[in-house]
């Protein structure tokens, strides 16, 4: 492949990955992504301007630049083109700002030359005054937008400790699973490898890195780490291309990790991979074999959770995952037979009903930790699930499907089977770090 034929594929990789074009068979990650949104014009003009008198006299002042001085268009294509992909997504707002702050100079250039240079000078005067008033008032309505804006850091410090901990607690050669937003700041505070990062983050990829999180079996979380870690995505698409089907391909890997090298011989007889003597080492690597590898759960997971589960829970055949309802609460009480928290809810636990706002949902259980152990309060009807830790008054309102999965279990429940997962360090509601075990392909005989 020729220099130029795989910058276009790179190109054109880009710019599916901006436009969130569909892919055949993994979803674009830029639908996940908040700064890969789309916007509307009147969303552009605030993104780039602040407000549409900036943005107009922008537009128009670049225009009447472009007609004066063609020459110059040329070193303003990059910032132009890149500004235009605002449309696609909104962080390339940051293009697109300079440039209109170039035309709107050039525009008040123009009628300032107008005004004390030109005929009808009182005219261009009256008619600049009101531009500048009406600047005057773009720029303060700026100003007070930007100081009303709050910014928190991406990592909250207690992330941060985690993560600087983790360095301590693993063994230099170590793996840590971590979502693709903790990528850089696993690297940078805990000097260890991980599986993905702000710019290593694809469809695929993205789908690999949530399913341990998003199915309710440890032997198969596990063993699917393990494998990922050993083989990587090559790994994957060598049982794809051998099976003939990616859909096919996935569900047999997923399949083979739940049932463990003991009992996975029958599929991959069925699946004709054959010997089982190069199978097995493959989806099971030796121990000798492997790096340590150590799972990463945190707070920040849970605002996420509604598209790592949905690219966990993803069906390539479907070409469409599940959204969980996964809602936290903070300062969970018992007054009575009544929950009640922040923000606002009330929870008859007799009743089994939850309540919010004008809103109200029937639960199908209450899960609750009572400083020994985890006890259960179970409805005749099916909804949704209540977790309440009574030791840190940390609630939690879920799906049934959520309730079983590996994050929660971990995350939540700080529950495991050791054979699999086993705790390293566990700071509650912040973060947590599990050592991953999983089975190995030499236990087979």
């Amino acid at each position: 492949i020729s220099f130029w034929e795989r910058f276009l594929h790179v190109i054109q990789g880009l710019f599916l990955y901006i436009s969130k074009a569909e892919a055949p068979h993994f979803p674009n990650i830029g639908l996940t992504i908040s700064e890969q949104v789309r916007v509307s014009f009147e969303g552009l003009m605030a993104l780039s301007a602040g407000n549409w008198f900036i943005f107009a006299c922008g537009v128009t002042g670049l225009g009447l630049f472009l007609l004066k001085n063609p020459p110059y268009g040329i070193q303003l294509i990059v910032p132009i083109g890149l500004g235009i992909l605002t449309f696609y997504a909104k962080r390339f707002a940051v293009f697109l700002t300079p440039v209109i702050a170039l035309g709107a100079g050039h525009f008040f250039n123009v009628l300032w030359s107008l005004a004390y240079g030109g005929s009808r000078k009182w005219v261009w005067r009256v008619v600049f005054c009101l531009a500048c008033a009406c600047l005057v008032h773009g720029v303060w309505s700026v100003t007070v937008m930007f100081l009303g804006a709050r910014y928190q850091p991406v990592e909250p410090p207690r992330v941060v400790e985690g993560l600087s901990l983790a360095g301590e607690d693993t063994p230099p050669d170590s793996v840590i699973w971590a979502w693709w937003d903790h990528g850089y700041p696993v690297m940078y505070w805990s000097r260890r490898g991980t599986i993905s990062d702000g710019a290593y983050h694809g469809g695929e990829l993205s789908v690999v890195g949530a399913f341990p999180l998003v199915t309710p079996s440890y032997r198969q979380a596990a063993n699917w780490m393990h494998f990922h870690v050993a083989r990587g995505l090559e790994g994957f698409q060598t049982v794809y291309d051998r099976i003939g089907s990616v859909p096919e391909g996935m569900a047999l890997i997923k399949e083979i990790m739940a049932a463990g090298p003991e009992e996975c011989k029958e599929l991959l007889r069925k699946a004709k991979l054959e010997p089982e003597e190069k199978w097995l080492p493959f989806f099971f690597p030796p121990k000798e074999m492997r790096r340590p590898v150590y799972l990463l759960v945190d707070e920040r997971l849970v605002g996420t959770s509604y598209w790592w589960y949905w690219l966990g829970s993803w069906d390539p055949a479907a070409r469409d995952g599940r959204h969980p309802f996964f809602r936290s609460f903070s300062q969970v009480k018992q007054e009575g037979k009544n929950l009640s928290g922040m923000p606002p809810f009330t929870l008859d636990m007799e009743e089994g009903m939850f309540a919010a706002g004008n809103a109200s949902s029937v639960i199908s259980r209450v899960v609750y930790f009572d400083g020994n152990q985890w006890l259960s309060m179970n409805y005749s009807s099916d909804g949704l699930v209540f977790q309440v830790d009574h030791s840190t008054g940390w609630g939690v309102l879920c799906s049934p499907d959520v309730f079983e999965s590996v994050f929660n279990k971990l995350f939540f429940l700080r529950m495991a089977d050791v054979r699999y997962f086993k705790p390293t360090r566990l700071k509650t509601s912040s973060f947590q770090l599990w050592e991953v075990i999983g089975d190995s392909g030499t236990a087979v005989k």
